[in-house]
């Protein structure tokens, strides 16, 4: 499995030609407080790069703890779902669903 951890770092991963993508960027960046904005520019240019060779790209969301603010998190979360409609590809809403259970989750 090739991984790539930036967009920074996009056209090295392309190079691969990938049939199939998981793509679960973000979460480091709504932890950051970084720009939505920025989050989305990100994931977008990825996709893009990623459909471009051919790749089939499914989108896995993230959420982030109650201390970022309802605003800032429903903004977050959003990104994946605009960008699955955006680009018409397949959406895990929130990947760690499986994981959280509900007496775990602080999200």
């Amino acid at each position: 499995m090739h991984r790539i951890r930036s967009a920074a770092r996009i056209a090295s991963a392309v190079k691969v030609k990938p049939s199939v993508v998981l793509l679960e960027l973000g979460g480091n960046d709504g932890l950051r407080g970084i720009p939505l904005k920025t989050t989305l520019d990100n994931l977008d240019k990825m996709i893009v790069a990623y459909k471009a060779v051919g790749a089939q790209v499914v989108l896995a969301g993230m959420s982030l703890p109650p201390n970022y603010g309802p605003d800032y998190i429903k903004g977050f979360e959003k990104i994946y779902k605009d960008l699955a409609v955006k680009h018409k590809i397949k959406l895990i809403p929130f990947l760690l669903a499986d994981m959280i259970t509900p007496d775990l989750r602080y999200f």
